[in-house]
């Protein structure tokens, strides 16, 4: 089985074209060197079993400690392992794996919070649970009970705050983890640091009122993840930025509590 590829220095495509079928997965990395996260994204139709052994081949060149699998296929995404790393989390069309560590709780939480600002998606924290409401469904409910002017309106203050709140956890997460960089070992501190300064780059460039994507779930896989595996929960820079991402995401949250919390009240007014 021969794997193409067109490796290029922040990602690129690998592909197999056989008798046996076909596959194609699109991958980036944190950072151009040993990077600290690799995201495999696998094309649609692509064939399970050649899928994997694209991203396994991809996992061992790479020996990223932390790896995003994206893929429509529920056998692809619940694969238990890949090479060194284990499937820790799945949710949607993700699956995050890792390798071998022990704080699971922190790491959980991590994924679910950050895949819910990725996505805009409306959350709700109720004795340590996590909620998450899908965006669209969420939408479209208030469009059943407005109408097409009102609903615009709704949505454009929605995209506004939802968005914002998120892309204001990357500046803040982003400073604090640039301002600790010190409290890393000197062997992986330039990985942190480029990867980093890419999303730093990334998410200033994201200033339009209606278009303010946020970077948040690149941030924590290639920053947040990595150091909870590589040094653990208690270290100093894994503790600084897991410390403002909860605060952060606590600030998301409160958005997204009083923007349904309204909506509910406005409706029971209107009916």
């Amino acid at each position: 089985m021969r794997i193409h590829d067109d490796n290029r220095e922040d990602g690129g495509t690998a592909w197999v074209k056989s008798a046996e079928g076909n596959a194609c997965v699109d991958y980036s990395r944190s950072n151009a060197k040993s990077p600290l996260s690799l995201w495999c994204s696998v094309h649609k139709n692509s064939e399970t079993r050649i899928a994997l052994a694209l991203i396994e081949a991809l996992c061992a060149r790479e020996t990223p400690t932390v790896m995003v699998i994206q893929s429509d296929r529920t056998e692809t995404r619940f694969t238990p392992k890949v090479g060194r790393l284990f499937r820790c989390w799945t949710y949607g069309h993700q699956s995050v794996m890792a390798e071998a560590f022990s704080s699971r709780d922190m790491f959980n939480r991590v994924c679910s919070l950050s895949y819910a600002m990725q996505h805009t998606d409306f959350v709700r924290v109720q004795n340590s649970e996590i909620q998450m409401y899908e965006y669209r469904s969420v939408l479209a409910e208030i469009r059943k009970h407005t109408s097409p002017f009102e609903f615009l309106n709704i949505k454009e203050e929605c995209d506004h705050i939802v968005k914002s709140a998120s892309a204001r956890c990357v500046d803040r997460i982003t400073s604090t983890a640039l301002s600790v960089l010190n409290e890393l070992p000197q062997s992986h501190r330039r990985n942190f640091e480029n990867a980093l300064s890419e999303i730093y780059a990334k998410q200033v460039s994201e200033r339009g009122y209606d278009t303010r994507y946020s970077y948040i779930q690149e941030l924590t896989t290639s920053v947040i993840l990595p150091a909870v595996v590589k040094f653990g929960s208690a270290h100093p820079f894994t503790a600084a930025v897991f410390k403002v991402f909860t605060e952060t995401a606590g600030e998301y949250v409160s958005v997204c509590e009083e923007f349904l919390l309204e909506w509910n009240q406005n409706k029971k007014t209107d009916s």
